[in-house]
């Protein structure tokens, strides 16, 4: 059995967007300072397939992006030594000696969140709602609130087999409270609306 991967007390957040079928499509973004701890199978490569010429076709991380100052963006772009044949001990250690040693650059590791609902359970001891597709598939799976970006939490990663590729089940947990990592969704003021709206209020149907 694969042992599981823990991050504790780390710096989430999670991003939606709109996938290839058209269904909601999200990624768990993990902040992590000290490379050395991250197991070699997280520095993992593949071959870019994106639009953009300065990555595509080029062997980039398939959960790692850095980013070497506070004016550069975050880059999936393996080192230029590397190739798909590297081994990923070699990988790892040439990120953690080369990126590692830079005193201003940022990492973050992201995992595809693949199932139709993910929870959290916080500093109270009740597990709470961060999507869920079915319950809430008219909102395309929003409870009326999200995760605060930033959020301080355990992740445990364990290694799972889907009818096609190899995936990571995700278990959150934080200290905090929900009132400390939620934020209620608000809609945008309309001019000559009913300024009475409480656009703070939570949905009707919201878990939390």
């Amino acid at each position: 059995m694969t042992e599981s991967i823990i991050f504790a007390d780390k710096p989430i957040s999670i991003f939606q967007s709109a996938g290839m079928n058209g269904k909601p499509s999200r990624q768990l973004f993990i902040d992590i300072a000290d490379l050395a701890s991250v197991p070699e199978e997280l520095f993992a490569l593949k071959v870019s397939q994106s639009k953009n010429p300065e990555l595509a076709g080029k062997p980039v991380f398939k959960y790692l992006s850095h980013k070497i100052s506070a004016e550069t963006p975050f880059s999936p772009l393996a080192p230029s030594t590397v190739t798909m044949a590297t081994p990923l001990a070699d990988i790892k250690a040439l990120v953690v000696s080369k990126l590692g040693a830079l005193p201003d650059a940022k990492f973050s590791f992201s995992i595809n969140l693949n199932g139709s609902f993910t929870n959290i359970k916080a500093g109270n001891g009740t597990t709470y709602t961060i999507f869920d597709d079915k319950e809430f598939a008219a909102t395309e799976g929003k409870p009326g609130y999200y995760l605060k970006g930033g959020t301080v939490a355990t992740v445990e990663l364990t290694l799972a087999q889907s009818n096609y590729d190899p995936y990571y089940r995700v278990s959150l947990e934080t200290k905090s409270s929900p009132n400390e990592i939620f934020v209620h969704s608000g809609k945008s003021k309309v001019w000559g609306a009913d300024d009475a709206t409480d656009s703070d209020a939570p949905a009707a149907d919201a878990v939390w």
